[in-house]
């Protein structure tokens, strides 16, 4: 009786030993993938650092004025180009439109057609 007990009990122990060297090194596995994964996240978070820096360099606003400048042509409004509300219509014409609205492609922006110096000369004298 003292035989199949010593048996069971040195396959138990073998098979513990087993199972004690598949979880080391299933650990050591695991440890390694963390260690990979805070690489990564260290790496991403000074990639975040740096256009956090890009982005406050690139949004200073003299940049953006002097950018809207050239490339914005706005202009102040003047007082001729305000009406009283009174003088807007308020009223929805129920006709269909004649023909359909102009589908344009989103990716290039539409600039205005420049006016000739001699006509922007003239509207000024007409004012």
């Amino acid at each position: 009786m003292r035989r199949p007990l010593t048996i069971a009990a040195v396959l138990l122990a073998a098979l513990m030993a087993y199972g004690l060297y598949n979880m080391k090194y299933e650990v050591k596995g695991l440890e390694g993938r963390l260690t990979e994964l805070n690489h990564q996240l260290l790496e991403q978070e000074e990639a975040i650092q740096v256009l956090r820096a890009e982005w406050s360099y690139l949004n200073r606003p003299a940049r953006l004025q002097r950018l809207a400048r050239r490339h914005l042509e706005l202009a102040p409004v003047s007082v001729h180009g305000i009406e009283a509300l009174a003088t807007v219509p308020l009223t929805i014409s129920s006709r269909p439109r004649s023909t359909p609205p102009t589908m344009l492609p989103r990716n290039k922006p539409i600039r205005p057609a420049r006016a000739s110096k001699a006509a922007l000369k003239e509207r000024r004298q007409s004012r």
